[in-house]
């Protein structure tokens, strides 16, 4: 089992801090939930999911992967 020390306060400050950065520069809010929902609010996803054969979005999927 490998362990690794804790970050310092000033190297998570700088880690979270890029993560913010990285977020606010390509985030896309999403604003319909709805199943019969026809926005674009997804269409930036449309390359990047392009070759996928399954996709899984939503709280759901945040901890099986």
């Amino acid at each position: 089992m490998t362990t690794t020390a804790p970050a310092s306060d000033a190297s998570a400050s700088a880690e979270t801090s890029a993560v913010r950065d990285w977020l606010r520069a390509n985030a896309h809010p999403v604003t319909g939930t709805d199943a019969d929902y026809r926005g674009t609010d997804l269409e930036p996803l449309t390359d990047r999911l392009a070759a996928a054969t399954v996709v899984g979005l939503g709280e759901s999927m945040r901890s099986t992967c």
